[in-house]
């Protein structure tokens, strides 16, 4: 996991699928911080995006340049109406028995997820205002 406010070149550097979770309201600055750490490792086309999704914390409305950058680097994004801090501990808290060490599982859940979860209203970016 990685917190907004403590993006760096080199903890970015050092692993792949970092889990961003960040205030609505700190969110600008942290994709400012990405943008200048993608500067850092290199052309685009040569490296991989280095989040795996978002969370995006707190009330506030979603930026629409952020739903731009979203979408330009399909970076999964979940939005919690906890803080910060609540999300972190409680994300810590999961016990995951999924990982990329268990391709099957991975198979399982997709299929699952997608047979049961109705992303429509994921997608529809009006229903965030």
């Amino acid at each position: 996991m990685l917190a907004g406010s403590l993006i760096d070149y080199d903890s970015i550097q050092k692993s792949k699928n970092h889990l961003l979770v960040v205030s609505v309201n700190r969110l600008e600055d942290a994709l400012k911080k990405l943008e200048s750490v993608n500067k850092r490792l290199g052309p685009a086309e040569n490296q991989e995006n280095p989040l795996a999704g978002i969370i995006l914390t707190g009330k506030n409305e979603l930026p629409e340049s952020a739903v731009s950058y979203f979408e330009e680097h399909k970076i999964p994004v979940i939005m919690s109406m906890m803080d910060t801090y609540e999300s972190v501990i409680k994300i810590s808290q999961i016990e995951v028995k999924i990982n990329t060490k268990t391709p099957w599982k991975v198979k399982k859940a997709v299929s699952l997820f997608q047979e049961h979860v109705d992303l429509r209203p994921v997608f529809d970016t009006e229903e965030l205002a």
